[in-house]
């Protein structure tokens, strides 16, 4: 059992709403436990105690009832996670881990348990974040478990007793975050019968043990008494909990000893524009330089702009790197994951295409190397030419005696050029001002002809490599075509006084990404795993059309759906006619289709359907199609003069599910593909019907791409759910 992620949904997210919320959510210890659908948790506030229960799924079975002296009883039967909590909430107090001197909590329980538990101090650090839980007593397993993600640090003895320290890193890629354990190991919770636990915690003693081992703390979020239960029943009782707490409004404890890498000053002034930080490398800067095996000179052999460049040089490894002074940086008035943007311009010289990772790098020399990497982003640079890295978005949870850097990488030990570095403001207010004149393709601040030769390349590199490309776009349709060329050489030869722009607005995706709409409206999905990596692109347009590109994927999904519920709800199925056309080129395997749910009016029948229109020989789908036709399992229906395999899931009067493979959707590996039609979910589904088809609403329908080991490209040039205004219903 490891310790569950829960904390950053049920603890951070819902904060807002759940903590500041006066009123106590009272229920009977008889009465089983009623969270919210999601999340299946309930809290509230009761004597200056915040309380919580969360169980992970809903058929856990859970009772709460407060008590007296800040108690509570409570007994479950999980068969996941389930995690009770009750103590004091500092949301938003910004009281350092290091000014607390003292923090007792007495208390006095009876736990009766059987399978994964256990029972102690847990809470939440901000600013980093990171979770923290002091183990008193555990059943059939000792938290945190094993596993690469967790070290063993040291050992403390704390009030009387021995706890044994760890450091475990939790999530996965941005959600991922560092918890820290004291687990005593003196305590173990006999199976089956009553445990009377009883003691005192001193959570200060267990700060500063954590800051001895070398683990930074950050601003207390909450400090609880906490039970754990996973694959587990039981009962408890906590008879008592009392707190008495002696916090400081200076340090009284924690890495003083260590030397503070940054003088704390008032920020930099932010520009109109959003600038923070420039550099233009035609002077020198002591933040920036080389990273690694290789050096760095400035130079005036090649520049973007000014008469001076700065030249990495490579050895066995090279990189550029800015050191960053965290008080340089004004304070966000957003927490989010663009507080900072940074980019560069940069020259590869190597003579074959590559990628530049930018990373964040947090780091100490004392009172232990630490060192966390970030990425924040991989953009393509073709060789031979300036490629301009933008908007690379980045945050800093501030520790004051760590460093901090930002890292470019080539894919490849090669040497380049870099100039134009900057840091900028990730606030919304400035995203207008920073995207400069549309025209500029050089970004001089001038349109002219000196535009025109960016344009003209940037539409090569794009039919040489079959991708998405911007650095050519003049009309705002995020796509570097001939169009763009003619009217940008209009525009500086003053054939017309003004650029167009394409009426079809379009946003560029990179990397996975999810967009959720209104009811009614439309969403997307893009996951291939590689998070702000320009070797997945898309554009998303208003129409609904999507132009896709991925590369060396191992599962590249693409999809684009509707929900039908709040105002868009009770939709007629007559009214859903998917019409698509798209062109595909792909190597590997891909498949494409469409599905939703209907459901009757009276809610007697609910029917999901997955319409396959392709799929490439050979893979998984076509495999299973050939193994159901080898055991006579499928059927065969005819839809608009299409033949369709047909299987289902469930009785054949109420299907739960029902499948169509469309008989020549089967395409080659390395091919390109056009494919259009017009999808009425009602026509393939109306002999799996109970009632006639006025009968039944749709609650979603949607579209898919999977791709596998595959790279390609997805021009979906027609995309849309609903039948035209004048269409007349049978």
């Amino acid at each position: 059992m490891n310790k569950k992620i829960k904390g950053i949904i049920s603890v951070l997210t819902a904060a807002a709403c759940i903590m500041g919320t006066p009123s106590v959510l009272s229920f009977s210890s008889l009465a089983p436990l009623t969270a919210m659908a999601d999340s299946q948790q309930i809290s509230g506030e009761i004597d200056g105690y915040s309380y919580r229960v969360f169980k992970g799924e809903e058929e856990s079975l859970c009772n709460y009832e407060n008590s007296g002296i800040n108690g509570f009883t409570t007994d479950w039967n999980a068969k996941y996670d389930l995690t009770v909590t009750k103590g004091i909430s500092y949301e938003d107090k910004g009281i350092k881990a290091y000014r607390v001197a003292d923090y007792e909590i007495y208390y006095e329980a009876d736990i009766t348990t059987t399978g994964n538990t256990y029972i102690g101090i847990g809470g939440w650090f901000t600013n980093p974040l990171i979770s923290f839980n002091i183990v008193e007593a555990y059943g059939e397993w000792m938290p945190p478990g094993g596993g690469e993600n967790v070290q063993r640090l040291s050992t403390a003895m704390i009030d009387g007793k021995t706890y044994q320290i760890y450091k475990y890193r939790q999530g996965i890629r941005e959600n991922a975050f560092d918890s820290y354990w004291s687990v005593c190991i003196d305590k173990r919770l006999n199976q089956g019968n009553i445990n009377h636990v009883t003691g005192k915690v001193n959570v200060a003693d267990h700060f500063k043990a954590w800051s001895k081992a070398g683990l930074p703390l950050g601003d207390i979020y909450e400090i609880n008494f906490e039970l754990d239960a996973y694959n587990s029943s039981g009962s408890m009782e906590l008879k008592r909990m009392d707190t008495y707490r002696d916090i400081s409004n200076n340090y009284v404890f924690g890495p003083e000893d260590q030397e503070k890498p940054y003088a704390q000053h008032d920020p930099l002034t932010v520009n109109d524009n959003g600038s923070i930080i420039t550099l233009d490398m035609e002077s020198e800067d002591l933040k920036a330089g080389a990273e690694g095996n290789c050096s760095a000179i400035l130079t005036d052999e090649l520049s973007y702009s000014g008469d001076y460049s700065m030249q990495i040089i490579t050895g066995n490894s090279g990189a550029f790197c800015y050191e960053i002074d965290p008080y340089d940086l004004p304070v966000s008035k957003y927490y989010a994951q663009k507080d900072y943007l940074t980019g560069a311009k940069i020259f590869n010289e190597s003579g074959t295409d590559l990628s530049f990772t930018v990373e964040l790098v947090e780091y100490s020399d004392s009172p232990q190397n630490y060192m966390k990497k970030t990425s924040l982003g991989t953009r393509k640079c073709y060789s031979g030419q300036w490629t301009d890295i933008t908007d690379i978005p980045f945050t800093i949870n501030f520790d004051q005696y760590h460093k901090y850097k930002l890292v470019f990488t080539p894919s490849s030990t090669v040497g380049f050029y870099i100039d134009d570095f900057y840091i900028s403001s990730g606030e919304p207010e400035y995203a207008s001002a920073a995207k400069g004149v549309r025209g500029d393709l050089n970004g001089d601040g001038v349109v002219n002809s000196l535009d025109i030769p960016v344009c003209r390349r940037a539409i090569l590199n794009a039919m040489d490599d079959n991708v998405i490309s911007v650095e050519g776009d003049v009309n705002g349709d995020l796509r570097s075509n001939v169009s763009d060329l003619v009217l940008l050489t209009r525009f500086v030869l003053h054939t017309i006084d003004e650029i167009p722009v394409s009426q079809n607005e379009a946003e560029l995706i990179i990397g996975d990404a999810e967009r959720k709409a209104s009811d009614g409206e439309r969403s997307f999905r893009i996951n291939g795993g590689k998070i702000n990596d320009d070797s997945l692109k898309a554009i998303v347009r208003k129409d609904g059309s999507i132009s896709a590109e991925w590369n060396d994927t191992k599962l590249y999904i693409l999809n684009s759906y509707e929900f039908y519920n709040g105002e868009a709800a009770d939709r007629d199925c007559r009214d859903c006619n998917i019409r698509y056309s798209a062109d595909l080129m792909y190597d590997g395997d891909i498949d494409m289709h469409f599905y939703g749910n209907i459901v009757s009016k009276d809610k007697t029948q609910e029917t999901n359907f997955v319409i396959y229109e392709c799929w490439t020989e050979g893979d998984e789908t076509d495999k299973s199609i050939q193994k159901a036709l080898d055991d006579g399992v499928l059927g065969t229906v005819s839809v608009n003069g299409k033949e369709y395999y047909t299987d289902h899931n469930g009785p054949m009067d109420a299907p739960s599910a029902v499948f169509f493979y469309r008989k020549d959707g089967a395409s080659s590996v390395d091919k390109n593909l056009h494919i259009e039609g017009n999808i009425s979910p009602i026509d393939f589904l109306g002999s799996w019907l109970k009632y006639t088809s006025d009968e039944y609403i749709i609650s979603w329908a949607g579209f898919e791409i999977d791709a596998f080991n595959s790279s390609g490209r997805a021009d979906i040039n027609e995309l849309t759910f609903s039948n035209p205004p004048d269409y007349q219903k049978n």
